[in-house]
């Protein structure tokens, strides 16, 4: 069963009223794209469509001094840390990274969000739900954060697992009300998620979400994972209620 790619998820989510407002502007990768994002985002991220396990995804901003900053992972997963003084060579040495010329068949711009908590750890959210007895649900949804400065927080990345009631009033300091409220945010907006990629024919029946959220409480959709999703993440959490959900569910 063949996985719906970085970009081929853009134009369905885009079609979307609800999704769309939660989703970064994104686009092909070209030279003009590139230099488009970055004259209108304080920073973006260049991603290749097919990759996984934040492998070959880099953010590109701009630092105090006015370089160009490149900060991620190469494809083979080893870190990039690097500073430039012209768009110029930041294009060559990510065309070097990827190790093959860049085109717009294999590779996505898009928008930077800061998701960050106040005492600047880089923070994400995990969620997962299933298709189960014909609705789709969710199955559990975790809290994410990495002490790096490329705002890439995946679990193979450094990134430790939470509570997201944890997260939420803990790192994003809010009261009671406001994390309920988000956390039913969060979840209508990834059954929504499940009713736009849950394509009979595909047999997608589980998706793992990844979701950011702004400065505002803004909830953003950064990636769907749809065939074989991960959920070991939800085991490394002291309560394994969610972990044993998910199972039971399948």
């Amino acid at each position: 069963m063949e996985s719906i790619n970085k970009w081929s998820q853009t134009l369905k989510i885009k079609q979307n009223s609800l999704l769309s407002q939660h989703y970064p502007e994104t686009v092909l990768y070209s030279s003009d794209n590139l230099n488009d994002f970055l004259n209108r985002y304080a920073f973006i991220y260049v991603k290749p469509i097919s990759n996984s396990k934040g492998r070959g995804v880099v953010q590109i901003g701009t630092n105090s001094n006015g370089q160009y900053t490149i900060k991620g992972y190469t494809i083979a997963g080893s870190k990039v840390d690097r500073e430039f003084n012209s768009l110029e060579a930041v294009i060559k040495v990510i065309h070097s990274i990827y190790r093959r010329k860049l085109n717009s068949k294999r590779y996505i711009i898009q928008q930077g969000i800061s998701s960050v908590t106040p005492d600047k750890l880089a923070l994400g959210v995990r969620a997962h739900i299933q298709y189960v007895q014909g609705k789709w649900v969710l199955g559990g949804m975790l809290g994410k954060l990495v002490d790096i400065d490329s705002g890439i927080v995946n679990r193979n990345r450094g990134a430790w697992a939470l509570p997201i009631r944890q997260l939420l009033l803990q790192h994003l300091q809010m009261d009671q009300q406001q994390a309920e409220k988000l956390e039913k945010e969060i979840e209508r907006i990834c059954i929504e998620v499940g009713k736009v990629f849950g394509d009979e024919k595909r047999r997608i029946v589980e998706c793992g979400i990844d979701i950011g959220i702004d400065q505002l409480g803004k909830v953003w959709v950064f990636e769907v994972n749809m065939i074989g999703p991960s959920i070991e993440f939800f085991s490394y959490l002291k309560d394994k209620s969610m972990f044993n959900q998910i199972l039971e569910n399948r």
